[in-house]
């Protein structure tokens, strides 16, 4: 689920990097973490895709059980895009316009402390903005949770991913059954990211940085489309 580093911090850097310190780095780490994690697994189940095409079309099955098995495959490739393009863009929306951006403004601070206070002043406000900004601040809690559940339905969606791959290498289990997952998890997904980005073009006004998200995200207004029912592609 995640990884710890831990290792003493001497006076006087124990001032600055103190127990509340910590346990705020401890959760932004753990929500990066989530995110590469997620990232790296789409990656896989990506490739796992490309060798089920090419093996589907090499199997020797009736006309019916292979159209059964190109429509999963579908199903996933459809899937699998929309979790890239919202785990890509996360990750790059916490790096790009978070994290970076944090880190630029909190050296230029630095520059400017001339006190050991300033400079622990400047650090806990560049604290403040990274919690805000990757929705850690509890005034973002419905947009985190919501994060949160793609997250976890890219863990699922990649669990199907090798459910499908092992039924086509070995030819053991229910393809309808796995078919069910994948149409599972989309809905699942569009109802969170519905839900999320209702939140966001709610609570921009009240958070300009939303606005990086909510564009990245829905960058072609794709979500608007499909509430509307009008769009068939992504």
């Amino acid at each position: 689920e995640a990884f710890v580093l831990s290792f003493p911090i001497p006076s006087p850097l124990n001032n600055i990097f103190d127990r509340s310190s910590l346990f705020a780095y401890r959760m932004l780490f753990r929500m990066l973490f989530k995110v590469k994690r997620a990232e790296v697994s789409l990656k896989l189940a990506w490739r796992q895709s490309v060798n089920l095409d090419r093996t589907i079309v090499r199997m020797r099955r009736d006309e019916q059980d292979t159209l059964a098995f190109r429509d999963v495959a579908q199903i996933a490739y459809r899937v699998g895009l929309e979790l890239t393009h919202f785990v890509n863009n996360l990750r790059s929306y916490l790096v790009t316009e978070v994290t970076e951006a944090a880190w630029a403004k909190l050296m230029a601070a630095i520059g400017t402390c001339t006190s050991f206070d300033e400079i622990r002043e400047a650090h806990q406000q560049y604290l403040e903005q990274l919690k805000l900004y990757t929705l850690l601040h509890s005034e973002c809690a419905a947009m985190k949770h919501s994060v949160d559940v793609i997250l976890k339905l890219t863990r699922r969606y990649c669990s199907a991913q090798s459910m499908l791959t092992a039924l086509v290498e070995r030819n053991q289990g229910d393809v309808f059954a796995i078919k069910e997952e994948y149409q599972n998890i989309a809905d699942e997904y569009h109802r969170e990211i519905s839900m999320l980005m209702s939140t966001l073009e709610e609570q921009h006004l009240n958070f300009d940085f939303l606005n990086f998200l909510l564009l990245r995200l829905n960058f072609n207004n794709f979500y608007h489309d499909t509430n509307d029912h009008t769009n068939t592609e992504f």
